[in-house]
């Protein structure tokens, strides 16, 4: 791919809309290409001033009433409810959207700026201090380790929910390969090793997205993909502070075994390596989250102990 091609399609690699081969040429591109990383990164912050922008404005906002209206009504098309919606009431939605969209679009050329998102109390903190895992005492039980790592799968969770689901960061994703040269070597060919197994991914498993991002000041290596209108999040973060046992249980005499657990309504299935942990967020069902963990986690796990054996 030549950044003449790379120019023509960023908008639709943003938006989700290329076929999963153009997306791993896309990447391939980006990890040689720092001109191409910067382009993308000044589209993905208009994006977020142009979001920031209608968000701050009263004025621009739908009221309650569309609001819901909407949202049950998309929900009701996309899940293929039984909800019938005319074809009038689609060109009424459409028009309105339109003319939010233009009025958010014209607010932002007269004023850009950027927007903090308070973040609310249940679980998601301030973004700018940095959270740091608690670390139990160095003698900790089995019964320790879990807490320190179901700590880590809240954060997990909570990236999953500020950067797939909601995209509310207050700093702007970076690529896995700049993040694996500036901070830790795992993220660096971190989404080949998550995609190498795509093919085991029965159920139309798409490639939506690969970053390195920040929640709550932890730093994510973060792979996001899509099963129908289900978007599923493989994250792997640097376990600082975390207790001996871990490295303990992670050699390789130990047995691994995937942990699945239920944070904030999301699925995470999780394990941790020497240094690392990783996790596999969703909304899907239980069992299915630990189908694709299963799928995808043995392959991270070796790509990351390989990693950690350079450093």
């Amino acid at each position: 791919m030549q950044c003449s091609d790379f120019h023509k399609i960023v908008d639709s690699y943003l938006g989700d809309e290329l076929l999963i081969e153009t997306n791993h040429e896309v990447i391939a591109h980006l990890e040689a290409c720092s001109a191409c990383r910067r382009e993308l990164a000044a589209r993905r912050e208009l994006r977020v001033q142009l979001r920031a922008a209608f968000a701050s404005s009263a004025a621009l906002q739908p009221s309650p009433a569309f609001t819901n209206r909407l949202r049950a009504q998309l929900r009701a098309k996309a899940l293929h409810e039984t909800t019938t919606v005319t074809w009038g009431q689609w060109m009424a939605i459409a028009a309105s959207i339109l003319l939010i969209i233009t009025a958010g679009l014209l607010a932002t050329r007269q004023t850009a700026h950027n927007t903090s998102i308070e973040l609310a109390n249940s679980g998601r903190g301030n973004q700018n201090e940095a959270t740091r895992i608690e670390s139990p005492q160095p003698n900790a039980s089995r019964d320790a380790v879990n807490l320190f790592m179901a700590k880590a799968a809240e954060l997990a969770a909570g990236d999953h929910r500020d950067c797939a689901i909601d995209y509310k960061l207050a700093e702007e994703p970076i690529s896995l390969e700049e993040a694996g040269r500036r901070y830790d070597r795992a993220y660096i060919n971190l989404a080949s090793a998550v995609m190498s197994q795509q093919k085991q991914l029965a159920g139309g498993m798409q490639f939506v997205e690969a970053h390195s991002c920040v929640f709550n000041g932890k730093r994510f290596g973060h792979i996001i993909l899509k099963e129908g209108n289900h978007l599923v999040s493989v994250l792997v973060t640097d376990l600082d502070n975390a207790p001996a046992e871990i490295a303990a249980q992670s050699s390789p005499e130990a047995r691994q075994a995937v942990v699945n657990s239920s944070v904030g309504g999301y699925q995470v299935s999780y394990l941790a390596t020497a240094k690392h942990g990783i996790f596999i967020v969703s909304d899907l069902e239980a069992a299915r989250n630990s189908q694709i963990a299963g799928i995808l986690v043995p392959s991270v796990y070796e790509h990351v102990k390989r990693t950690e054996r350079l450093t």
